[in-house]
């Protein structure tokens, strides 16, 4: 009953409650004893999530020291889904699932990413993410040679996954 109120907005402010929960959510995991080596203040975790998802790049806290694996991995879902549009995820999940994308669905990927009606989404969507999936794997490749020698190949391809995320949404943390 709730999910058929909120489709019922419109689409800037569906847009807005779907960014604020996932900085919600972001704040959350970033506060679980797994995500840090030590404790961080709610505030450092809702600016990072924040910083995350609006892919600003600011940062309050040295994240390679301060967040373990799962806290870098909470950072670059984030910064993925931020710098990307969550409603683009969420459209590519459902088409995978050969999941229909009804009209109020469609209605808030053309908003998510700035496009007229009569732009074909789906193909519009098939090229983002071939182009994202391309440049971000390219990223981390010519990033490994880099990292796996120092850091071996377990951190090292981590550090090169986690820098091309970051890299490509411009995200900077």
């Amino acid at each position: 009953m709730a999910g058929r109120r909120i489709l019922k907005l419109p689409p800037p402010v569906v847009l807005v409650l779907l960014y604020a929960a996932l900085i919600g959510l972001g704040t959350i995991a970033l506060m679980l004893p797994v995500s840090v080596t030590r404790g961080i203040t709610w505030s450092d975790a809702l600016f990072m999530a924040t910083s995350a998802v609006t892919v600003t790049g600011l940062g309050v806290i040295d994240v390679g020291a301060e967040l373990t694996f799962a806290g870098e991995a909470v950072l670059a879902v984030l910064a993925q889904l931020g710098g990307l549009g969550i409603v683009t995820f969420a459209v590519l999940i459902l088409s995978m699932l050969n999941l229909p994308v009804g009209f109020g669905g469609r209605t808030h990927l053309r908003e998510d990413l700035n496009q007229t009606p009569a732009t074909d989404l789906f193909v519009l969507l098939r090229v983002i993410l071939r182009i994202v999936v391309i440049v971000e794997l390219g990223g981390a490749l010519l990033l490994a040679i880099v990292f796996v020698p120092h850091f071996g190949w377990a951190e090292g391809l981590w550090q090169a996954v986690f820098h091309s995320i970051m890299s490509f949404n411009n995200a900077g943390l």
